[in-house]
Order: structure tokens, then C-alpha cells, then sequence
């Protein structure tokens, strides 16, 4: 077996990737805060004061803004480093083991300690945004490869991909999804209609459902119709809630699995 076979890459070129990323922290507070400072406090201090005060603010408050994101790129610095660069498995090799490659170290786990991997696929209104690799060993601790650049392969690509190289070697594989909650508003509920397609159940059926699944509705009016004594008020289910239960429903749709790319 070539070193190509048996290696995973998530991350093709670690300091590229840590650069950029130390960037995006920097930059963070700038994009978040730089808005507000030109449209909203720059102008206000114009108005009430003069031209070279509103600069002298927008100057320093930009300075703060960058100190912020400086602190913010050291914080995340250490998480970086620790991203997985590459997982490496030699089942029949001496010592047999996987090997998790990090930007800065590595963790060793020998096979004859390795008891379980599990792929979990996250879901987030029904659409795939990543896969975490779960390593469960013999003496305990498990060591988590958590969702980011990814190989160029779907969640059940890699569970097959583990399973091709340690299950010969007794190695549990094992693939799961799990409900990724997002926390959306009422007025992005779905409606009866999304539910109803969604499930792939008439309607008149969803409501019923729903309550046997214990799934949360709530009755909601367009605010451009309370001010007609709530015309248009019609009943919306949480959507995460109607994802959780998906597996419930007999023929309902399956979660969209999508590639995970670089």
C-alpha cells in the first residue's frame, strides 16, 4: 500500500492555511466594527464637534479595532496550530497505528488500543455542513478530529475509507449523522406546506404529526398583517425540530448529503 493510499489530507499546505486564517481573525473585528464606526459614530462626532475631531476618533477607534483583532488572532493561534493536517493508518505495518497529524505535533494511537471510529456528519436544516472523526480507544479517551477543510469526499466516502483499512484489522467503523440546531427565528419557521414536502406527507397530515412527535408550533402573523387584527395568522413548525424527527416519518426525505471540499 503507497503512502498516497493510506493517507487522509485535509490540508494540503499548513502554513498557508494558518496565515490565512490568523488573517480572518485579524481582520474580524475590522469588518464587524468598521461599519458602524463610518456610518454611525464618525458622522455623530461631525456633527456635534468638527472635522478634525471625527477624525482623530475614527483614528483611534480604528486602532482599537486592530489591537482587538490582534488579540483575537493570538487567542485562536493555538486552536490553529492544532488543526489536523493529515491522518495516516497502517493497519499491517510495525507499529501498527493511526497517525493524526496536526499543523504543530501529532497523536499516536497504536491499533491494538483502537476500539471505534465513528464518522459523524452534522446536519443543519437538513444540509450537510461537515463530518467529525471520533477515535474511541481502549484505555478511554477519545480524540476528536472536528469539522474543517476536509478531503475532497462525502461523510460515507470516509466511513468507507476507514473501513477498508481497519476493519481487517478488527477496528469498529462506524457512520452517524447528527442534528446540527439552528436556532432560526418565527419567520423563518416553515410553513405547512415545507413541512408537508419535506416529510412527504398530504397537508392535512402534518399537523397531526407533528403533535405525535412532539415537534414545536407556534401560530404566527406576518407584521404586515397585525395591523388588521391578525388576518393571515396561520401555524409554523420549528424547523430543527422537524429535521430531528425526519427519521420518524415513513418515506420522508433523506438530509442532503453534500461533498466536503477543501
Amino acid at each position: 500500500m503507497s503512502e498516497r493510499d493510506r493517507r487522509l489530507v485535509f490540508i494540503r499546505h499548513p502554513g498557508r492555511h494558518w496565515v490565512g486564517s490568523m488573517l480572518v481573525n485579524l481582520a474580524i473585528p475590522l469588518f464587524v466594527g468598521l461599519p458602524a464606526l463610518l456610518l454611525v459614530v464618525t458622522p455623530l462626532v461631525w456633527a456635534v464637534l468638527d472635522f478634525s475631531a471625527a477624525w482623530r476618533t475614527a483614528a483611534g477607534l480604528s486602532g482599537l479595532l486592530l489591537l482587538l483583532g490582534a488579540a483575537v488572532m493570538v487567542l485562536m493561534s493555538r486552536d490553529e496550530l492544532r488543526a489536523v493536517r493529515w491522518i495516516e493508518v497502517r493497519p499491517a505495518e510495525e507499529p501498527a497505528g493511526v497517525t493524526i497529524q496536526r499543523i504543530r505535533g501529532a497523536d499516536r494511537i497504536p491499533v491494538a488500543d483502537l476500539r471505534r471510529v465513528v464518522i459523524v456528519e452534522g446536519f443543519k436544516l437538513g444540509r450537510s455542513v461537515g463530518a467529525e472523526v471520533v477515535f474511541e480507544t481502549a484505555a478511554g479517551p477519545v480524540l476528536r478530529c472536528p469539522p474543517g477543510p476536509q478531503p475532497r469526499m462525502t461523510a460515507p466516502a470516509l466511513t468507507d475509507w476507514f473501513t477498508g483499512h481497519l476493519a481487517p484489522a478488527g477496528v469498529d467503523v462506524r457512520y452517524e449523522t447528527a442534528v446540527v440546531r439552528a436556532y432560526p427565528t418565527i419567520e423563518r419557521w416553515y410553513e405547512t406546506s415545507q413541512v408537508a414536502e419535506l416529510w412527504q406527507v398530504p397537508a392535512s397530515e402534518v399537523a397531526g404529526l407533528a403533535r405525535r412527535l412532539n415537534v414545536r408550533e407556534q401560530t404566527f402573523t406576518p407584521r404586515v398583517n397585525v395591523m388588521y387584527g391578525g388576518v393571515g395568522s396561520h401555524l409554523v413548525y420549528e424547523p430543527d425540530a422537524v429535521h430531528e424527527v425526519v427519521a420518524a416519518v415513513p418515506g420522508a426525505r433523506a438530509p442532503e448529503a453534500e461533498p466536503l471540499v477543501e
